[in-house]
């Protein structure tokens, strides 16, 4: 395993901006590494799957207060494909769709359908880049290693630094595996090994994480770039937009639990805002303490996928449990 001591971010920074993915269009992704363990990204990838609803109001809740590190909105913004309700919740979906397959599927068969889903958002992240850049080289070049390193973070770094914070109830092996198998997904996305934060012991990851939410997340959401609320609250928007007239979600409910699962000082909420809140905090008290909600609302996640999209990727994980 690689080794950082202090000054993590420094690392990443030194070793990421300016370096970008040579990956080319016509470029296979590639093969397994040489040592990599199998069975460890496996329990990774079922961990997920005993915990889809903890670890989906993880990553939106992510997802949203990200949105303020200036770095990661700006390729959003460029792409205008998020920056009204449906638009959003369309774009999101999609990415969801994209992570749920690689847990599902086996990411490492180039025959399959999670696998082709992991080469075709890596060719996404080069697109959007060559774009941004007009194809010409810059000094510091947008969708970097670094940037990526943040984005890693993003996905996994809520589950592993507060695990019951939303309602998850593991031992620090699970917890290892989950970040192995996010090792595994940054290794095919492009992430260097010097910049991938999950090729690292469980608590060196963790520490990683919270030098990114103290030193970047919080002082970006005190101080917001000037697109940050407008994007933030498409997104809302969006998952309300199945709702109709009804507003069960807000931005300041989503950031004040945010707020309060990295125990930051959170800002005052109206009533409406503080009941919105609440009621995303109760259910992950249900899913920390009471199995059957648990099952429940891993099983509603489920069914609000495309069940055909994943069905034969589901199979593939079933034939893999069993070897």
């Amino acid at each position: 395993m690689l080794r950082m001591q202090h000054g993590h971010l420094e690392h990443l920074r030194e070793v990421g901006v300016g370096v970008v993915d040579t990956l080319s269009d016509s470029e296979e992704l590639p093969a397994m590494p040489h040592d990599f363990d199998v069975d460890k990204f496996n329990r990774g990838r079922k961990f997920f799957l005993n915990n889809i609803f903890s670890c989906t109001l993880s990553m939106l809740s992510s997802l949203i207060a990200g949105l303020s590190v200036v770095n990661l909105l700006e390729p959003l913004v460029f792409t205008r494909e998020s920056n009204t309700p449906l638009k959003s919740l369309l774009r999101y979906v999609r990415t969801f769709h994209h992570v749920v397959i690689w847990h599902y599927g086996n990411v490492w068969d180039p025959s399959s359908g999670a696998h082709k889903s992991v080469a075709k958002v890596r060719r996404l992240h080069n697109s959007v880049r060559r774009r941004m850049t007009g194809g010409e080289t810059v000094e510091n070049p947008p969708v970097s290693q670094y940037d990526m390193s943040l984005v890693q973070c993003g996905f996994m770094g809520g589950i592993v630094m507060y695990p019951e914070g939303f309602g998850i109830r593991c031992s620090s092996a699970d917890l290892s595996d989950y970040c192995y198998f996010w090792y595994g997904i940054g290794f095919l996305l492009g992430i260097s090994d010097k910049n991938n934060i999950c090729k690292r012991d469980l608590v060196e990851t963790v520490a990683i994480c919270k030098e990114i939410e103290s030193d970047i997340l919080l002082p970006a959401l005190h101080d917001p770039p000037r697109d940050f609320y407008p994007m933030a609250q498409a997104l809302v928007d969006g998952m309300n937009f199945p709702l109709k007239y009804f507003c069960l979600f807000s931005l300041e409910s989503f950031l004040y639990v945010s707020y309060a699962t990295m125990s930051a000082p959170r800002p005052k909420l109206g009533l409406a805002d503080r009941l919105r809140a609440l009621f995303l905090q109760s259910f992950f008290i249900l899913v920390k303490y009471v199995p059957f909600c648990r099952s429940l609302l891993n099983r509603l996640v489920f069914l609000g996928l495309n069940k055909k999209f994943l069905e034969g990727e589901i199979l593939d994980l079933r034939f893999q449990s069993r070897k």
